[in-house]
């Protein structure tokens, strides 16, 4: 086998293949300065990653986590509010349907809080802007979210100007930002988030407070949880009903207690409990493909220094798996801030680097890429995390919510796009390895597959034989070779593995062989060292075939495995006797053929000596001329018949009856 390494340029790589859509595994920091909590992370086609950070920085990436494009918003006369102590908008970056992005700010505008909603087209321009105004209310916007139709919905609270009565408010805008709908309902004041349901329409969480409405935002259901709860973590819709998490605490150990509370569809049931422990800061779940569900959180920092940890659930939450990423070591931490989950079960995931002794100064935001492990190759550990099912004094009931509709006034607004790029720092993740493995020998007649049998995948192949395929099929012996390209580091492997065929001797046994009935076909399968078995399960070398059908022999040498076989047909043979003695003994009473082999229907015709037809026998293969009532002679026969391949003969001879009594 023999490796080889080329450095290629990127206008030197040709296309030989289909882009990999997920990319390297990778953990790097880039220095955008004090990105706080207010990262969200995106998955888009083709493996690439869209970023945005501080509310108004959109980075884009490569697969392989290389900054392609970074853009900083602001907007003339608005005050973005970001950073680490804004806990509100916590959904606010969403993919659109036509593959831009929407972005949901809390802006100060003439001294009120107000919402903003923003929508870029796939390369960042912006496509509309507006300020939501209300000369009455203060706005603090919560979620962002959209439904299959590219509809977008955004879940707030209002705040009276002056005090007074506070509510939750549902706007819903159409893919070009037309307000299609507003209504508000009389559950404020607590923080909350919310989600577009799959049935299109909304369900938001205010304090213990669950509502669902429908598309047109008009109230299906509310349950109240007669419980203390934190008010700001995300509800989740599972394939059997709406995931809630209620009752966050501080205990003794430093960690955060907490329940997810599972609710029917139609809300009229609480169906489950189900107790966790986790840290303070934390992503949201995010949905697998498969159902599951993965989180990321900070693990206490007394514990293990304050580093980032993936937990895996299933559908119901029950914990599979956890990995902590090990990086730096305190009083450095990394602290983990949004992650997505791809088609293959790898994880994007955003957070932050920072020094505990330095709150809020030198911090920069870290971006990874991990295998469906959920590792980064960067010192990771697997952790037990525990989870049970303890039980909740949880109290809930239904009850009405009242809504009414809103209106907007909606204030365009102009943006200033500056180009920015921050340099970086990749601490570790997959090395680009090809190896088709050892040379080797493949049994004759069975066909092999070759392929890079390291966990990286390629960007682009071509064999030897031409396919740009991952994996080749051969069944000759040979060198073959790979060149494989990585597009991430801008590498072009290549790995070269020779190819045998170990073949078995031939046995000499015919493919076609012939019964005759004077005795059995003898097959005879010898070769040295090699073990030896027919269809029956015998191991002799001589086998004794005495009827016609089809056999095989295994032959064993050196672990391949060759099968050979043989068909024995029936010979075309009619043989009649030339005398019978139809006397009442038990010998020879029936004139019937001593053989008829090969054939396939006959019948018989029987003569006097004066020419006179005296029987016939219709299936000469099941009956024969009895001879009762006739006397001892001569006797003439014809036999018509067809034999194996179809085609009619005859065949005529004499026989002597005698009865001997």
């Amino acid at each position: 086998m023999i490796m080889l390494l080329l450095r290629l340029t990127l206008f030197l790589i040709p296309f030989f293949g289909s882009i990999n859509l997920f990319g390297q595994v990778f953990f790097k920091r880039l220095n955008v300065p004090n990105p706080g909590i207010r990262s969200r992370i995106l998955g888009l086609k083709g493996g690439e990653i869209a970023l945005l950070s501080n509310d108004s920085i959109l980075l884009r990436f490569t697969a392989c986590g290389a900054l392609q494009k970074g853009l900083s918003y602001s907007f003339p006369g608005l005050k973005i509010l970001s950073g680490t102590n804004n806990i509100t908008t916590r959904t606010f970056f969403k993919l659109t349907s036509n593959g831009g992005y929407a972005l949901l700010n809390r802006v100060k505008r003439n001294q009120k809080n107000q919402a903003m909603l923003t929508k870029l087209d796939s390369l960042g321009n912006v496509v509309f802007s507006f300020v939501l105004d209300d000369n009455v209310f203060e706005q603090y916007p919560y979620s962002l979210d959209q439904d299959r139709f590219g509809n977008l919905f955004i879940y707030s609270n209002l705040g009276r100007i002056g005090g007074g009565e506070p509510y939750n408010n549902l706007s819903k805008f159409s893919p070009d930002g037309i307000l299609l709908w507003s209504r508000s309902y009389n559950r404020g004041w607590s923080y909350g988030e919310g989600f577009c349901t799959t049935d299109n329409g909304f369900l938001f969480r205010t304090g213990n407070t669950l509502v669902k409405t429908n598309s047109d935002g008009e109230v299906v259901w509310t349950r109240i949880f007669l419980v203390n709860a934190t008010p700001y973590v995300l509800p989740y819709e599972g394939d059997n009903g709406y995931w809630i998490p209620l009752n966050v605490f501080f205990n003794q150990t430093g960690l955060y207690s907490w329940y997810m509370v599972r609710v029917s569809k139609d809300g009229q049931q609480v169906l489950e409990k189900r107790k966790f422990q986790m840290n303070l800061t934390h992503t949201p779940f995010r949905k697998k493909k498969d159902g599951g569900w993965i989180r990321a959180d900070q693990i206490q920092r007394i514990r293990l220094n304050g580093l980032p940890q993936l937990s895996e659930y299933d559908q119901d939450f029950n914990l599979i798996r956890s990995n902590v990423l090990n990086l730096v070591d305190y009083p450095e931490t990394l602290a983990p801030v949004d992650l997505q989950v791809l088609e293959d079960g790898s994880v994007l995931m955003a957070g932050r680097y920072f020094n505990w002794n330095v709150i809020l100064n030198g911090e920069s935001l870290v971006l990874a890429r991990t295998n469906p492990q959920l590792g980064t190759g960067c010192r990771d550990s697997s952790v037990v995390y525990p989870n049970s099912n303890d039980s909740l004094a949880l109290n809930s009931q239904l009850v009405p919510t009242t809504s009414f509709p809103f209106s907007w006034n909606l204030v365009p607004q102009t943006a200033t796009i500056r180009n920015v790029t921050f340099s970086d720092t990749t601490y570790c993740g997959d090395q680009a390895i090809l190896d088709l493995g050892k040379d080797t020998s493949f049994c004759e007649g069975v066909p092999q597959k070759l392929a890079n049998k390291t966990a990286i995948a390629f960007d682009q192949y071509i064999w030897s034989t031409g396919s740009q395929a991952k994996e080749i099929t051969i069944d000759q012996p040979g060198k073959y070779w790979v060149r494989a390209i990585d597009n991430c580091q801008l590498d072009t492997l290549v790995d070269t593995v020779q190819i045998g065929i170990q073949k078995i001797p031939e046995i000499g046994i015919s493919r076609t062989n012939i019964f005759c009935g004077d005795g059995p076909v003898r097959l005879v399968a010898k070769i040295p060292d090699a073990k030896i078995r027919w269809q029956d399960g015998s191991t002799d070398t001589l086998f004794l075939a005495n009827e016609p059908g089809d056999y095989f022999v295994d032959v064993e040498v050196r672990n391949c495995i060759n099968r050979f076989e043989t068909r024995i047909s029936e010979c075309e043979k009619l043989e009649m006797p030339t005398l019978f003695t139809p006397n009442s003994d038990p010998w020879n009473e029936v004139f019937e053929p001593k053989h008829i082999l090969g054939i396939a229907e006959a019948s018989m015709e029987i003569y006097n000596r004066w020419g006179k037809r005296i029987a016939v026998v219709s299936d000469l293969k099941k009956d024969g001329w009895k001879g009762k009532g006739h006397p001892d002679g001569v006797y003439f026969w014809i036999i018509s018949f067809v034999n194996k391949d179809n085609v009619p003969k005859r065949q005529v001879g004499q026989v002597l009856l005698m009865d001997s009594r």
